[in-house]
């Protein structure tokens, strides 16, 4: 893991203060930069959440082995690609959705239309 988070800083030309400040500001927590140092010393994990917003901050995805440690479902691999790429209100929308644990169908928020679902597997 630090290696990978060392290479995301160095592919966003980042220094490790500044990607303390945009995790902080991007998870609404304290983040400052001894815990990237530690990341990087592998004296600190790293947690889903932290992983996912070092890719949406340095552009830099995060190898399927570390996700997981094991190669990740492609649905998964699908879902955090569309989810990296989506807008900010999309993702914020997502988020409260995992947060609450419930499906689209259990909240105001409209379901997918049948053009916005993924095509059915043929066997």
């Amino acid at each position: 893991m630090a290696q990978w988070v060392e290479s995301a800083i160095e592919h966003a030309s980042l220094g490790q203060s500044d990607l303390a400040r945009l995790l902080a500001d991007r998870l609404g927590t304290n983040f400052d930069r001894s815990k990237v140092y530690k990341i990087l010393k592998d004296q600190r994990e790293v947690s889903a959440e932290e992983m996912l917003a070092i890719e949406v901050i340095t552009g830099f995805p995060a190898p399927a082995a570390l996700r997981r440690g094991a190669k990740a479902d492609p649905e998964e691999e699908e879902f955090l690609r569309l989810l990296l790429n989506a807008d900010e209100d999309v993702k914020r929308s997502v988020l409260l959705l995992l947060r609450r644990g419930q499906k689209p169908s259990e909240t105001h928020e409209p379901a997918l239309s049948s053009q916005d679902q993924p095509p059915s597997k043929q066997s």
